[in-house]
């Protein structure tokens, strides 16, 4: 009886280690504005003259970043960041350089860009988008207003249903404040999309911006939302969209290239730590500053 005993311990001790370690890969939805400041936030305790009832979800819901900064105030070298985890002032996209969407294809995602892509030559937006790796990119985009790409990123989540994905959003120009709530009616339209199709609990969510609509500072909305998974918690940790490729890479279980300017910061983005940047290196209008965790924003 004691050695039965023992042999049931043992294989509950090994049932116990192989699910722990078990990578989670859950769906990804990278959302990116193009131009959206910290103070055009109501959830942020601004005087936002928008009313965004889901892009306060996100925040309310999730993890809030109070210190979210992106690292340059061009849309075009902020893209270049997210997808190559390198600050936009170093040597440009080599054949070499592994990108957010191929990483995630060496583990199974199936990965799209949908609505605005930057480009330096506009009409090679859609080729650029496919040569940084993404299996499908297209969609309409007006860069004056949210673009209305909106059917063609749910169409795809739904033909995404039976096998992980990294979907990235990029919304148009939203330098002015009525456009907000365009903004906003998009976002609700992919969480319902989600929740529809019985997707929203296994779906990572990241909402930040490019550039902010403020010249003087790169001071950016970011939020990580999971429902069921992430707890709502407002947190002061300094983060930034090029981390998205060592945190996501981690996540998900794939090995991340030496070299980059992106720091792994997963339990900060699942809200469980603070521990994030000590200081972050931005371009500003043409101008290097270095900001620190400590000086809630200023150089």
């Amino acid at each position: 009886m004691k050695n039965v005993y023992l042999l049931v311990c043992m294989v509950l001790f090994v049932g116990c280690t192989s699910s722990d370690s078990i990578v989670v890969k859950p769906n990804l939805l990278v959302i990116m504005a193009d131009s959206l400041s910290y103070v055009d936030i109501g959830v942020y305790g601004q005087d936002s003259v928008s009313t965004t009832p889901n892009i306060d979800k996100l925040a309310q819901e999730g993890v809030c970043f109070t210190h979210g900064y992106s690292v340059s105030s061009n849309s075009v070298s902020g893209q270049y960041a997210l997808m190559t985890g390198k600050c936009p002032w170093k040597k440009a996209v080599e054949e070499e350089t592994i990108t957010l969407p191929e990483m995630m294809k060496k583990v199974g995602y199936k990965t799209a860009a949908i609505g605005s892509w930057h480009s330096e030559v506009e009409q090679m937006a859609e080729e650029s988008a496919r040569q940084m790796g993404f299996d499908y990119s297209g969609g309409e985009v007006d860069m004056n207003l949210p673009d209305c790409s909106i059917y063609e990123a749910m169409n795809l989540i739904s033909q995404f249903k039976k096998e992980p994905f990294f979907l990235y959003y990029g919304l148009g120009g939203t330098a002015v404040s009525s456009t907000h709530e365009e903004i906003d009616e998009y976002i609700g339209k992919l969480l319902s999309c989600l929740a529809d199709r019985e997707m929203l609990d296994n779906t990572l969510i990241v909402f930040s911006s490019y550039r902010s609509s403020v010249d003087d500072n790169n001071h950016v909305p970011f939020f990580v939302y999971w429902k069921g998974k992430i707890s709502p918690v407002v947190s002061d940790a300094l983060v930034s969209p090029v981390d998205l490729i060592a945190s996501l890479g981690k996540l998900v279980g794939v090995s991340v290239p030496e070299g980059l300017d992106s720091h792994e910061y997963v339990n900060a983005f699942m809200g469980k730590s603070l521990e994030a940047r000590e200081d972050l290196v931005l371009e500003v209008q043409g101008e290097m500053r270095r900001i620190s965790a400590n000086s809630n924003g200023r150089t």
